[in-house]
């Protein structure tokens, strides 16, 4: 496998915008496409939130994987600043009163500089080879040492 063969970063951008069309409010995602009708303009919000959402758990990244995409962007979301520092987190933007809604993983310069903008509280996420492959420790009755459970490889 050579440096040409290396898989594609994880992009955690995600994009949706609300449009009107004939009366009718419509959901497009820059990754996915229009999305299925909604009638009901209370609920755009919590459609958009929710398909936003998905993308989130679907792609998810390590956290020390992850860089702010912003300067992916040549900085076009915020206003000039310093430049990037802090950790980075998922946040959440909200551009034109609602009509576009964005999930991004920024710093926290970025994020406080955007506009419209807040982080977003992730839930741990475990990986279910972690759980198996984790050796259960079971503590002996010797000064607090600890061995492995029985049925360990």
């Amino acid at each position: 496998m050579g440096i040409a063969d290396t898989p594609a970063a994880a992009s955690r951008v995600w994009d949706v915008a609300v449009q009107v069309h004939h009366d009718k409010p419509r959901l497009i995602c820059a990754q996915c496409g229009q999305l299925p009708q909604t009638e009901d303009f209370p609920i755009i919000r919590t459609s958009v939130l929710a398909h936003l959402a998905d993308h989130a758990r679907s792609e998810h990244l390590a956290a020390y994987l992850r860089i702010c995409r912003c300067a992916e962007r040549g900085c076009r979301w915020h206003p000039r600043h310093r430049g990037c520092a802090g950790p980075v987190s998922l946040t959440l933007t909200r551009h034109g009163h609602g009509r576009m809604w964005r999930l991004a993983d920024t710093c926290l310069a970025c994020t406080a500089a955007t506009p419209h903008t807040a982080p977003v509280p992730e839930t741990p996420q475990k990986s279910s080879f972690l759980q198996s492959a984790a050796p259960a420790f079971v503590e002996s009755g010797e000064a607090g040492t600890y061995l492995f459970e029985e049925g360990w490889p």
